[in-house]
């Protein structure tokens, strides 16, 4: 709903400001410059809208920003291009909503861009089309019913007509596609984590990325503000096979599942966990309704903080083998720079990194491939391997294809330097 009213703000406002600058319908070649800019503001103001609304619920001022520069940028261009085309299909099929579909579409399109995800992309794209097309029926609808009435007023021979059904299309285009995009996530979302303890307790946030990043950072999916003990990019939702998986991202504090502090766990309808002093509850479309959620609060020893008990598992029965209560392995990546600076990443065997894989949250990055770089631990160091990655793998800031890499020395992924130690 509060999309519906962002949107219909949107709309209002493009009428308010390109309404008193409408030539005269007989100026043909006036009027059709005016109608091309006002598309385009009605993009801007609907994308800007839906976009800081947007941000504002992702939950931080990095988000907003975004969301309203995506928004009127591609809102804008979205808008001239709509309403150019919806004229030629006019003109050829006297339909007006196709050419207001499109438009409402890419519009749809940016707001969902917001949220880090092709999936929200694609429901904002389903929800604008829906919303656009709604707003150019009304348009024309309006036009018939109060055509005739307005030309007996005027007295004139091309008398304008377009007042009243601008007023009321441009609004309703932009209710549209903020209620429609809003309804079309809304069915379409599996997975989700509520807030349910902490600075803005019942917030929702869609698991719809191929990692969900939650932590302190403003570009974290779930952003979780107000708790410094909390790290910039601390856990990690994944969908693993028919499951979800909840990781650990090697912080100080780790994390609690339904009270049980662990670094990994299997994640349940209804279960809760811990992020400093956020609790959240992870909640699937379809299933019975959890139980309400625990108000645990960690507050870790430092014993705690060196080894958790058995993971939580989808058949609690099963006995899993308890992680042994060691110091951290070595050897390790410590980030000196960006976003991960100052987390650590022991190195257990191989793993690989990237965008979408891996046990180090780069998906942030947009300089990282989706598989980047292979990473395995060897008794002369790290062996660091690039797997053919857009931008390249360096090691002390040379470009590497297979490099060992010993302590104190640095690897460099993206904007992103370890050493490694």
């Amino acid at each position: 709903m509060v999309l519906a009213i962002a949107g219909l703000a949107g709309g209002a406002l493009a009428f308010f400001v390109r309404e008193p600058f409408v030539p005269p319908a007989s100026d043909l070649i006036n009027y059709r410059t005016w109608e091309t800019f006002t598309g385009l503001a009605l993009g801007a103001l609907i994308g800007l809208c839906l976009g800081v609304v947007s941000g504002y619920f992702q939950g931080s001022t990095k988000h907003m920003t975004k969301g309203a520069l995506l928004g009127g940028i591609i809102g804008a261009a979205a808008g001239a291009v709509g309403i150019s085309f919806g004229n030629v299909l006019y003109g050829i099929t006297g339909i007006r909503f196709l050419g207001w579909a499109i438009m409402g579409g890419v519009i749809g399109l940016a707001e969902g861009a917001v949220g880090m995800s092709w999936k929200r992309a694609y429901y904002g794209l389903i929800g604008g089309i829906l919303g656009g097309a709604l707003g150019g029926f009304l348009f024309d609808v309006v036009a018939t019913v109060f055509g005739p009435t307005l030309v007996s007023m005027q007295r004139v021979e091309q008398a304008e007509v377009g007042t009243i059904p601008r007023a009321i299309g441009f609004s309703m285009t932009g209710l549209g596609i903020g209620l429609l995009i809003g309804v079309v996530e809304a069915i379409a979302r599996k997975a989700w984590v509520r807030l349910v303890l902490g600075r803005n307790e019942g917030k929702d946030w869609p698991i719809d990325a191929a990692q969900t990043f939650l932590g302190r950072a403003e570009d974290a999916h779930v952003p979780l503000r107000g708790d410094l003990n909390v790290a910039p990019f601390h856990a990690c939702i994944r969908k693993e096979g028919p499951g979800w998986m909840i990781y650990d991202m090697q912080t100080p504090i780790g994390i609690a599942v339904n009270g049980q502090p662990t670094r990994q766990a299997v994640l349940n309808h209804g279960d809760t966990f811990q992020v400093g002093t956020h609790t959240l509850q992870f909640m699937l479309k379809g299933a019975p309704a959890p139980v309400p959620a625990a108000t645990y609060t960690p507050n870790p020893t430092p014993q705690q903080t060196q080894a958790f008990p058995t993971p939580h598992t989808l058949n609690p029965t099963v006995q899993q083998p308890p992680i042994p209560h060691a110091p951290s392995p070595r050897p390790q990546l410590v980030a000196t720079s960006g976003p991960l600076a100052g987390q650590s990443f022991p190195i257990r065997g191989a793993i690989e990194v990237g965008r979408e894989s891996g046990p180090i949250p780069l998906g942030f990055d947009a300089q990282v491939s989706r598989r980047h770089a292979r990473i395995e631990a060897t008794p002369q160091g790290i062996q660091v391997t690039d797997l053919g990655s857009t931008n390249g793998t360096q090691v002390n800031g040379v470009p590497i294809q297979s490099q060992i890499a010993k302590p104190g020395e640095t690897i460099t992924i993206g904007h992103t330097t370890f050493r490694v130690e």
